[in-house]
């Protein structure tokens, strides 16, 4: 009885921890999203720039410091606990805890000496400032990836959700804070963008003091556990043998993301733009176009997460029928969000927009978020697809993928950009995480043998999304005569998905209840 209790426990956790993650992305988006509003007003499209080159530079090295480290670490951890080795447990934090904060901290030295550098290779001199003072939170997020792999394989995706909020608000308070400081002090806009980030830095350093109070609190309460024979150092390794081809495959996607940074700048200015309109543009563009895709993919993300080891589980006691029902309710749940997303930035970017940011910045953005649009379907199913591959020990398969789709990207952007302007930017995008996602559909398909029913992944979505969509969207520019009014745009959203919602569950009542499975499978 009392493993059956235990079990249950367990499960409940998986369930509810899933949740929390869920619903802490969203209020971190919230946040992010608010935040961003009155910081476009006080650095302008000109310190957005600043703020971003130096945030995408700083994202590349966060990915290399933690992309990996978390699900490597929960992993051996989950395999440890399931033996009973609770010292083994202790060891590969503590062991991982070590070595990924040492890396860290080279990655913060280095980032500081060579900001200068960094800003000179993306086209930005001046965003130097500001990766010299983003620069120390590289230690702090390396250490924050250890411990919350070692709390997610502990089940505790509570706390690690609530660390995300922590960081999020100190971010906000403190950025917003800072910003106005060093604007009263009448400092550059350059040296207002170096303050700003300072939040993040503080942000990071409060998020992993928390998740060591957290981590702590957890190993009090598990003392038991037998004697631990394997050397700290074989336990290490099997940690980076399982980190290294997940973070080879984020460093793909954020390499590009900075080769893109500096491509985007100098193409523009051999478009015939000065340094300055180039700089505000870009600008514009990652603040306003950029953030709302990524706002789709973090809410899809939590989903293949949860779904990994239930397929993995499957996958390997041959149960391929279970295993396909799991991929398909997957699928069905990602393409249910991801088809009414694209549909609406496709329409009503500009009101979106507007809802969120002035009207000028908004007026140059909704044309960019607009074409971006298309990249959210193939980005949003490419992501859980590359979880499902992940789940079987097929991590290769999305570092081709992901590879060859950065290549493309790159190619197509340097091409495009350089003939029609920034439009070339979100096209390009679109472009390459298209063929990232046909790769990756493919040997889904025909290497793991799994039968796709297009009727309730694609087509049923995508008509229910272009009719409700589309009928709000000629009668709010009927109402409105193709002026933007918040009130009434937000009236239109609401009625829209609750009449998608309506057209998705007469059209797939009998395809939800594979949902239904897969939500009672994660519960067993």
């Amino acid at each position: 009885m009392v493993k059956i209790n235990n079990e249950e426990k367990r499960k409940d956790s998986l369930i509810g921890g899933a949740f929390a993650l869920t619903l802490s992305v969203i209020i971190v988006k919230i946040i992010g999203f608010i935040y961003k509003m009155p910081l476009s007003h006080i650095l302008g499209d000109e310190g957005m720039g600043y703020f971003n080159s130096a945030y995408s530079v700083f994202a590349f090295f966060y990915m290399l410091c933690t992309s990996g480290v978390p699900r490597a670490v929960s992993i051996t951890v989950t395999e440890a606990m399931a033996k009973g080795e609770e010292k083994a447990v202790n060891r590969i934090l503590s062991t991982s805890l070590k070595v990924y904060v040492i890396i860290g901290v080279i990655f913060s030295g280095l980032l500081m000496l060579f900001s200068s550098f960094f800003a000179d290779v993306i086209g930005n001199s001046l965003s130097s400032f500001s990766l010299f003072c983003i620069a120390p939170s590289l230690t702090f997020v390396s250490a924050s990836g250890v411990l919350r792999g070692y709390l997610n394989g502990r089940h505790r995706m509570r706390d690690i959700a609530i660390s995300e909020v922590i960081e999020g608000v100190i971010k906000f308070v403190f950025g917003l804070s800072f910003a106005l400081l060093a604007v009263r002090k009448s400092l550059p806009v350059h040296m207002v963008s170096a303050f700003t980030v300072l939040g993040v830095t503080l942000g990071t350093f409060i998020g992993v003091v928390f998740l060591s109070i957290c981590t702590k609190r957890e190993n009090k309460e598990e003392k038991t556990g037998q004697r631990c024979d394997i050397k700290s150092s074989e336990l290490f390794k099997k940690v980076v043998r399982i980190s290294i081809p997940i973070t080879l495959s984020s460093a793909i996607m954020g390499m590009t993301n900075i080769i893109d940074l500096g491509l985007i700048m100098k193409r523009l200015l051999n478009f015939g733009m000065s340094s300055s309109e180039a700089i505000a543009l870009y600008g514009n563009f990652t603040t306003l176009a950029v953030p709302m895709l990524n706002l789709i993919i973090a809410l899809i993300t939590p989903l293949g997460t949860a779904s990994i080891p239930h397929l993995t589980e499957k996958f390997a006691s041959g149960n391929q029928t279970e295993f396909n029902e799991i991929c398909h309710s997957v699928l069905i749940l990602t393409s249910t969000v991801s088809f009414p997303a694209f549909a609406a930035y496709l329409f009503f970017s500009k009101d979106i927009l507007v809802l969120l940011f002035n009207d000028s910045s908004a007026m140059i953005g909704a044309p960019l978020l607009s074409l971006l649009s298309v990249s959210v379907i193939p980005f949003c199913l490419l992501t859980v697809i590359n979880s499902i591959l992940e789940s079987v020990f097929y991590q290769r398969v999305s570092l081709m993928s992901m590879t060859v789709g950065a290549v493309v990207k790159l190619i197509s952007a340097y091409f495009l950009i350089g003939k029609y302007g920034i439009i070339g930017a979100p096209i390009s995008t679109g472009i390459g995480y298209s063929i990232s996602f046909l790769i990756s559909s493919i040997y889904l398909i025909w290497g793991l043998k799994i039968k796709i029913d297009l009727t309730s992944i694609i087509f049923i979505p995508f008509i229910s999304s272009f009719f409700s969509i589309g009928i709000a969207f000629l009668m709010y520019n009927y109402l409105t005569k193709g002026y933007s009014d918040p009130k009434i745009f937000l009236v239109f959203a609401a009625l829209s998905a609750l009449f998608y919602l309506f057209l998705v569950c007469i059209f797939m009542r009998k395809k939800l209840v594979s949902v239904c499975n897969f939500v009672k499978i994660a519960k067993n």
